[in-house]
């Protein structure tokens, strides 16, 4: 592949306010005629304003990583009375004012690695977002104005974007530079009325289709608590409860001595429950350790043996291209501990990331940070039975209750683990599993028509377009 260049004269450089000089932006800038529009004749963009959050109860709150590539949001639901350590990094953020409450039309642009086009177009008024989000408010129409910013000017946003610490960011000031083709949006609003005629049937098919889903966190607890005849609001009764108390004597039922009130509280009672001390995860692992630390001069762009972070666990699956590169003599000293293809890969530190899971379904010769544990269970048939069992509530309330450390650095360790309770019967695993997997691949069916329809969306907006242009 040939090197891509572009030429600019110098004096062009200093008309642009902050100077910019990389690539993307002048590329994008220098091919576009004179004739266009600036974003104020397009939208204008809303300044955050501080938030009342003292009458807030139960209500739902999204952040980037609450949004899928399609655009669609699935929001986490929040109660300041079932306030709990899985989700009180979220309460700290709302309280230090990282909350905002967009109006139905308002388009929402993600100023955190724009590439990945999570920007949403504000359809429900009830739901809240993070400030990682730009909110701006289209003067024409809002549909077809956020269809065109997901598709045709989709590069300019990305061009716009400046580097950040280690991924692009986008800024207010950076969609200010943005020169809308004045041919092309004057045809889109030409063809406004037809384009909506055409696009609202399918976006109504889209929430209905959205309505269908299930949350797959929910399917897999019902389906264990189901098969093991365990009533899952027990949980939330306990959550409930918060006063209680424990004699001296109590304390010891840790082999550590934990006295903290959080790791006693009465919200783990379940736990306590015959069905949950039967097995532990020491009676089915093989092998368990944490990974080792690793030093900057150990990373080789050239290599082809890799070191996996927590930021490669995605959406508990694994993300093989967060993998980094390292030398051969950092992995060939560390190759005992190394990752086998269908260990389970478990986030053990760090607020937001601990308790996530993964399958090591890849084949690449790798080794893991100190921040994530290998499990590699002695029956291999078992791998998607624990895959399924770590992402339920049952085995995140385990994480919960036995984490250690303080804010953001909390941990857990192998001793730890290796007496997590399991709930496990030989009998159910392959009905558990066949169930959960079956009702997932009902849950991508569904995706596949709700993005097959969002295509159609993109092909009519591309289509609206001057064939000249």
């Amino acid at each position: 592949m040939g090197l891509i260049y572009s030429k600019n004269r110098f004096s062009s450089f200093s008309s642009e306010t902050s100077i910019r000089f990389d690539y993307l932006f002048n590329n994008s800038v220098s091919r576009l005629s004179s004739d266009f529009y600036t974003y104020k004749e397009l939208f204008d963009i809303i300044e955050y304003e501080k938030m009342d959050i003292s009458s807030l109860e139960t209500f739902k709150y999204a952040e980037i990583g609450n949004v899928e590539k399609t655009g669609d949001v699935i929001p986490e639901n929040l109660s300041f009375s079932e306030r709990n350590e899985l989700n009180e990094n979220l309460f700290k953020k709302i309280e230090k004012g990282d909350i905002i409450l967009p109006k139905k039309g308002d388009i929402l642009l993600s100023a955190i690695r724009p590439y990945l086009n999570k920007n949403v177009l504000i359809k429900n008024e009830k739901i809240y977002y993070t400030k990682a989000f730009i909110q701006i408010r289209p003067k024409i129409n809002s549909s077809i104005f956020y269809y065109s910013l997901r598709n045709l000017f989709f590069k300019n946003l990305n061009a716009v974007s400046r580097q950040g610490k280690g991924y692009p960011t986008l800024k207010s000031y950076d969609l200010k530079t943005i020169r809308f083709p004045k041919d092309v949006i004057d045809y889109l609003k030409k063809q406004e009325r037809k384009l909506i005629n055409k696009i609202s049937p399918l976006e109504k098919d889209i929430e209905l289709l959205k309505a269908s889903k299930k949350v797959k966190s929910n399917i897999i607890n019902k389906v264990f608590s189901d098969n093991f005849k365990f009533d899952s609001n027990t949980i939330k009764d306990l959550e409930r409860d918060k006063t209680y108390r424990i004699s001296f004597t109590d304390l010891n039922n840790s082999i550590d001595f934990r006295s903290a009130t959080k790791f006693h509280s009465n919200k783990y009672d379940f736990l306590k429950l015959k069905i949950f001390n039967q097995y532990t995860f020491k009676d089915f692992a093989e092998f368990m350790t944490l990974g080792r630390q690793i030093k900057p001069e150990h990373f080789d762009k050239e290599s082809d043996y890799f070191y996996l972070m927590p930021n490669a666990i995605k959406n508990n699956k694994l993300n093989e291209s967060l993998m980094k590169s390292i030398k051969f003599s950092f992995f060939n000293k560390l190759k005992h501990i190394s990752l086998k293809y269908n260990d389970l890969i478990l986030a053990a530190s760090g607020e937001g990331t601990i308790g996530k899971s993964a399958i090591y379904n890849s084949d690449k010769d790798a080794v893991s940070s100190q921040f994530i544990m290998k499990i590699e269970l002695k029956n291999k048939e078992l791998v998607q039975y624990f895959y399924y069992y770590m992402q339920s509530t049952f085995f995140q309330f385990t994480v919960e209750k036995f984490k250690k450390g303080m804010g953001n650095m909390t941990n857990i360790f192998v001793s730890q683990v290796k007496d997590f309770p399991v709930l496990f019967d030989k009998i159910l695993v392959t009905k558990i599993v066949d169930s959960i997997t079956k009702q997932i691949d009902e849950q991508k069916k569904i995706d596949k028509k709700i993005e097959q329809k969002q295509n159609k969306i993109k092909d009519l907006i591309q289509k609206a377009m001057d064939p000249k242009i």
